[in-house]
Parts: structure tokens; C-alpha cells; sequence
């Protein structure tokens, strides 16, 4: 799914909560269908959270072709991947790049699960950061840590690390230097 078709929904949305509930960054990303991913600080309450009373959760039954703007839960296996937030679209941008990081470097065996999810990487929307002015270099700065961190964490003999070097340089994801 193209994130732009969903782009001027999303920021609206991203409005609307920011009048609610301080957030500290929203992404626009394609995880398990078209959500905003929060950044906000988690108490681990979710009964008391202002986020999770003000987004409500996923229903079990969603169109994929729709935006989601509530919250994902996390399964026993996700939380054990990407952190251990009861929902998914619950994380700062610094958690968000450690999860694709995560996913990565420990279910991305083929050149194709590589591609297809460093495309996703490339994909992803920066819609909102505090305290940014520019969010364009931001987003790029996200993209070009999660392309750093994931070959920090597979050594240099591993395949995947060519094709990580390889796939990111043909989406535009890291300078070729």
C-alpha cells in the first residue's frame, strides 16, 4: 500500500489526538495494515493511559485498505521482537527503528524478505516530531539508522549484510559513500 494515498487522512487524524494527548512524533507506516505509529511516553497502565482512552484499540474485524488510527495489540511474540509495549503502534522513533532493526536481523533470511522490508523502511511517513522543523530530514535520518543498525548487528560474512548494503543503495536509503 502507498502511504501517500493515505498521507492528508493521516496528518488530520495526527491533528486531532495532538489536541488531546501530548505525542511526541507520529509515523504514517504499513504494519499490518495503514497505522500511525504514536510516539508517546508509555506508563505501562494502558487503562489510564490518555493515548489508549483517547485512540481506542483495533477491533478484531478491519478492512486492510483502510487508515488505522487506533491502537494494534501486541502479541507474545511481538512483544518479545520489538519491546515489550502491550501495543504496536505504541513506540518513539528510537524503538520504532530498533523494531524494523529487530525484524531484520532475526526473520529476514532471503534477498527477498530483505527487499520487501527494507521497502517498507522506505515507505514509512514521518508525519510529526516535536521540535522538528524539518521532518523530511528527519524521516531520512530514521531510514538511514535503521539501515546502520541493522548492519552493525550482522556480521560482515553473513549474505544478508551485501543485500542489506546493496538493497539500501538501490532505494535511496543511505548515501553511497
Amino acid at each position: 500500500m502507498d502511504p501517500y494515498n493515505y498521507l492528508q487522512e493521516a496528518q488530520e487524524a495526527v491533528a486531532r489526538v495532538r489536541r488531546i494527548v501530548k505525542i511526541s512524533s507520529a509515523i504514517l507506516d504499513d504494519w499490518r495494515g495503514m497505522r500511525i505509529i504514536y510516539g508517546y511516553s508509555c506508563s505501562g497502565v494502558c487503562s489510564s493511559c490518555a493515548l489508549y482512552r483517547a485512540v481506542g484499540k483495533d477491533t478484531e474485524e478491519f478492512d486492510d485498505m483502510k487508515l488505522r488510527t487506533t491502537l494494534r495489540k501486541a502479541t507474545v511474540e511481538d512483544r518479545v521482537i520489538f519491546s515489550p509495549q502491550c501495543f504496536l503502534n505504541c513506540k518513539t522513533p528510537e524503538q520504532y527503528v530498533e523494531c524494523f532493526v529487530q525484524w531484520l536481523v532475526t526473520k529476514c533470511f532471503t534477498y527477498q524478505e530483505v527487499r520487501d522490508e527494507l521497502s517498507l523502511v522506505q515507505g514509512f511517513r514521518l508525519l510529526y516530531q516535536e521540535g522538528t522543523r524539518d521532518l523530511r530530514a528527519s524521516e531520512e535520518n530514521l531510514k538511514r539508522l535503521v539501515v546502520e543498525h541493522t548492519l552493525a548487528h550482522i556480521h560482515e560474512s553473513d549474505q544478508r549484510h551485501a543485500w542489506v548494503r546493496e538493497i539500501a543503495l538501490s532505494l535511496k536509503l543511505r548515501s553511497c559513500e
